[in-house]
């Protein structure tokens, strides 16, 4: 019975140790792996389609488009205008992205953030149905100093913005 017990102890505190180790390597990966992009060098990088992203779910300020990792979103061109410091993406089923004043945008292996935006404009035609003027639907979320606000045209249920939250990425993708 001791035996077991001391059997028990070690495999566990090495579980414990491999567990604790796996998690400090991988910290430090995404810092090697972490490049950051000018809005220029993003639309530069992207438009060659040489990004480490290929596509993913988008999450704004903490609020995510849909279910965390349930849509997948494709980039086909990015812009960037200068005088309006505004970047617009424009997504494989015709969604288009708008990002006012990028700030700190950080590339990853497997995702890519926008630290902070002044506003972020999400539109989209509603899916499976006729890409109209009847279904194109949008979420806006306005930074003004450190209060976020959003708002939405969506008709199939009340959302809900108490997500947002300032210390989260203006955008994630992922």
């Amino acid at each position: 019975m001791t035996t077991a017990i001391i059997i028990g102890a070690i495999i566990t505190g090495l579980l414990l140790y491999r567990f604790i180790n796996k998690k400090t390597v991988n910290n430090k990966q995404d810092e090697i792996l972490k490049i950051t992009l000018t809005p220029q060098d993003f639309v530069d990088k992207y438009n060659k389609k040489q990004g480490l992203v290929k596509g993913g779910s988008l999450c704004f300020f903490g609020h995510w488009f849909g279910k965390p990792y349930d849509n997948y979103h494709l980039l086909e061109v990015a812009n960037f205008d200068i005088p309006t410091n505004t970047m617009t993406l424009a997504f494989n089923e015709k969604e288009t992205l708008t990002i006012c004043n990028p700030q700190d945008i950080y590339e990853y292996e497997n995702k890519l953030t926008i630290g902070s935006a002044d506003k972020i404009y999400w539109g989209w035609f509603s899916y499976g149905k006729p890409q109209t003027d009847d279904n194109l639907y949008f979420i806006e979320i306005t930074r003004q100093g450190n209060e976020l606000s959003g708002k939405s045209n969506v008709d199939w249920y009340k959302p809900d913005f108490k997500d947002l939250k300032i210390k989260n990425p203006a955008l994630l993708w992922t």
